[in-house]
């Protein structure tokens, strides 16, 4: 199974926290405090498509072998 690139993952964050950033300066009316988008939930959603797409090739792996 092929692991995903970590520096890959690193670039991914960065832009994910400069586009957050980006949002915020740019906003016309700030985030309530709860609706805000924060970092850590999207790194959660990056991680979770990343093991899918990784799962999936993997499945694929596996019919392609029988």
């Amino acid at each position: 199974m092929a692991r995903p690139c970590p520096t890959h993952n690193v670039v991914s964050e960065l832009s994910v926290w400069l586009g957050i950033r980006t949002l915020r300066m740019l906003r016309p009316l700030p985030f309530e405090d709860d609706r805000a988008p924060k970092l850590a939930d999207l790194r959660r959603q990056l991680w979770q498509q990343m093991k899918r797409v990784d799962d999936g090739k993997a499945d694929k792996g596996k019919a392609d072998s029988t």
